[in-house]
């Protein structure tokens, strides 16, 4: 599911309290695993697992937001394969 309406949301505190809280789970997952891998040296931990998350997510949010304003032409999964690619190499070891 992607989720970067806020701005509609923005109004409605109940729907902002959903989205917030849709984003501070997807963003926990993130860490937890970031965490687990600093632990078993597979990703550097020379930056801060909860930075690493924000850096990740932003990827993602640009992307989509990209894809969204270019009315979908785009092919959002070469992109995606194109950023995971791209953030492998920042977090590894």
């Amino acid at each position: 599911m992607i989720i970067f309406s806020e701005t509609s949301f923005q109004y409605c505190s109940i729907l902002s309290s959903i989205v917030s809280k849709i984003m501070k789970q997807r963003s926990k997952k993130i860490i937890d695993l970031l965490k687990e891998g600093q632990k078993n040296n597979e990703i550097r931990n020379d930056v801060e697992a909860e930075q690493l998350a924000t850096i990740i997510m932003g990827g993602i949010r640009k992307t989509i937001l990209c894809w969204k304003l270019e009315g979908f032409k785009s092919d959002l999964n070469l992109e995606g394969e194109k950023l995971w690619i791209t953030i492998q190499k920042l977090i590894k070891k």
